[in-house]
């Protein structure tokens, strides 16, 4: 018997964090695990942090982008709660930009990701070089913002510009999570 009756247990949250090599997902990670840049390597398998914040858990798994590594994305899929899905937006080759739209796609269209959120973060949105948001809605047709996209299914989205190098960008990411948790909880 619990000593603690009206205790209420932390939100736990299951998020992946998906796209190409490069594109800065493990900086991310860490910089919202740690509050702090640090050196790292590409990721070959995955990374998995648990942040706490307030009255949430958030696991969220870093998995490597590598194009060998995508077809094995498919396996984290199940009971995600959220899907975060990173793009270098310094990145112009028009091959790597065709990948990077592809691979979305397919996630929209899987069924473990039927009514999934999904945020949508441009990275890297702080270097001379990055696309303008005009550019990015032209190449992606993604408007940085909230919206609603149907692919199969409806799919919440929230595109974000962000940089690991700016700690309020996270914030901004956290407080969207905690507002979605807040709704599914309501319905």
């Amino acid at each position: 018997m619990s000593l603690c009756i009206k205790c209420k247990k932390d939100t736990e949250v299951r998020a992946v964090m998906l796209g190409l090599d490069g594109s800065g997902k493990t900086s991310l990670l860490y910089q919202w695990k740690l509050n702090e840049l640090i050196d790292i390597i590409p990721t070959i398998g995955f990374n998995v942090e648990t942040i706490k914040r307030k009255k949430q858990s958030l696991t969220l798994w870093d998995i490597g982008g590598q194009e060998k590594i995508r077809p094995l994305w498919k396996h984290y899929l199940h009971n995600t709660f959220v899907l975060f899905y990173v793009i270098d937006s310094t990145e112009r080759d028009f091959q790597r930009v065709y990948q990077t739209k592809m691979e979305l796609i397919k996630l929209m269209s899987n069924e473990d990701l039927t009514n999934v959120p999904f945020i949508i973060l441009f990275n890297k949105s702080d270097l001379p070089n990055a696309f303008t948001d005009e550019e990015l809605e032209d190449e992606y047709n993604l408007n940085i913002g909230e919206t609603e996209l149907n692919v199969n299914s409806i799919h919440k989205i929230n595109v974000i510009r962000t940089s690991a190098n700016t700690p309020q960008d996270i914030t901004k990411i956290q407080d969207w999570i905690e507002l979605i948790t807040q709704k599914k909880k309501k319905n």
